[in-house]
């Protein structure tokens, strides 16, 4: 773990060491009403999140009613379609919530001294960690099933037919029209729960509002909070593996979050929080979440890709997903047309798909093509990849057209790239 500390670009010692007790901290007088009202928030967190959890979605009877459409099969799709419409409703409606509290909590901690705010006030802090840590939760959960914007999207076609169909009883309708495009932009967005914390914050920080707090004041304070979760994590402060993701996963919200509202972002060269120092951590410490944090920074952050980005940070934040099973990797940045997949600018190796405009491919090093055979439009990964052993990864061997608008899962991107860990390249 000392080995952590010594790569940071930065001297940790112009950082003050702020500690926090992450295990039971208690509200002072001042704070008890606020510290309050988050508990009682965050008392639903874990209820949330077991329920997205064992969300199924209705995928079966919505293809049954698209590709039979009569009064029946949309009437058994409408039954299934409203109990989990109402579940959508209620994570909706408790990022609103979160969205309000937020820069509440946010105006006690970077109003005047911020070091002196982090101290007096660690119970307030604690549950700012707190909502990251759920936030971060339900976006990698909401991102991993398709079948949430799936099941609204046919929910929303359904409700427009509702009218016209006399078996259908109007009266239950969970979600009417006017919320539903609401939800629908909510869900949206590939990680909605931090988006609506990020709108909120920067709301706050805006010259119009009331606040009089600035970015940069918000900034200091979340940069202040990602040492306090590094220095517990890599000073052996916490020691259970729960309490260590925790830290990180707060830490890298923290990241993000600065990410959004600091102009120049998390990852210049001169940024207030050492990137490549965080990303080293969570790749040693963070165990079987290392994967999902180093996606969450990769698919959430606003500046990991610009100009002034340094490199090395981006190769970095590709090395947790690259030691699955391949160790040469590179970067490819530029797509000459996304809908068809060609690739115009590349380097030999193995690379890694982040965003649409920072993506990987699979291939052999020594490989000079590269075929997208499988993608999905949006914040999700694409493939490009050349034979494997004369095998393609297509399972339709005798038909090696893929269908881009086809999704790829998690499991077969995990599946393929450790079934090349062995190969050696022809």
């Amino acid at each position: 773990m000392g080995s952590l500390v010594s790569i940071l670009q930065n001297n940790n010692d112009n950082n003050p060491d702020i500690l926090l007790d992450f295990e039971n901290p208690r509200p002072i007088p001042e704070e008890e009403q606020l510290y309050h009202y988050v508990v009682e928030l965050l008392n639903r967190s874990n209820a949330i999140l077991q329920s997205l959890r064992q969300y199924t979605g209705c995928g079966e009877l919505i293809r049954k009613a698209i590709s039979n459409p009569c009064p029946q099969t949309e009437e058994d799709a409408w039954n299934a379609l409203c109990p989990s419409a109402m579940k959508l409703r209620k994570y909706y409606e408790f990022s609103q919530r979160i969205e309000d509290i937020f820069p509440r909590i946010l105006y006690v901690l970077c109003n005047g001294n911020i070091i002196q705010n982090l101290e007096r006030y660690q119970a307030t802090t604690r549950k700012l960690a707190d909502l990251l840590n759920f936030v971060l939760q339900f976006d990698d959960l909401k991102m991993t099933n398709p079948s949430i914007q799936n099941d609204f999207s046919y929910y929303r076609r359904l409700l427009s037919r509702v009218k016209n169909n006399h078996k259908i009883n109007k009266q239950n309708v969970p979600v009417n029209d006017e919320l539903a495009n609401r939800m629908s932009l909510f869900y949206a967005y590939s990680t909605p729960m931090f988006k609506a914390i990020t709108d909120s914050t920067l709301t706050f920080v805006s010259p119009s509002s009331k606040s009089n707090i600035s970015a940069a004041q918000v900034g200091e304070c979340l940069s202040l909070i990602t040492y306090i979760c590094y220095n517990a994590v890599s000073k052996y402060r916490v020691q259970s593996q729960p309490m260590i993701s925790f830290c990180l996963r707060v830490m890298v919200g923290c990241i993000i979050l600065f990410d959004h509202i600091d102009p120049e972002g998390a990852f210049v060269k001169n940024s207030k929080i050492n990137i490549k120092g965080c990303i080293r951590l969570i790749q040693g410490s963070a165990g079987v979440d290392a994967d999902s944090l180093l996606n969450t920074l990769r698919f959430t952050s606003k500046h990991v890709n610009d100009e002034t980005t340094p490199k090395n940070p981006r190769r970095v934040d590709g090395e947790g997903i690259a030691n699955i099973g391949c160790t040469n990797y590179s970067f490819l940045t530029k797509r000459e047309n996304w809908n068809t997949g060609r690739l115009v600018e590349s380097e030999h190796g193995v690379l890694y798909c982040f965003k649409p405009d920072i993506y990987l491919t699979l291939r052999y090093s020594n490989s000079t093509s590269s075929n997208v055979l499988r993608g999905q439009t949006g914040l999700t990964i694409y493939f490009s990849h050349s034979d494997l052993l004369n095998e393609s990864i297509n399972p339709n061997n005798n038909n090696p057209t893929w269908d881009i608008n086809d999704p790829i899962t998690m499991e077969e991107i995990q599946n393929t790239m450790l079934g090349m860990k062995n190969n050696i390249a022809p």
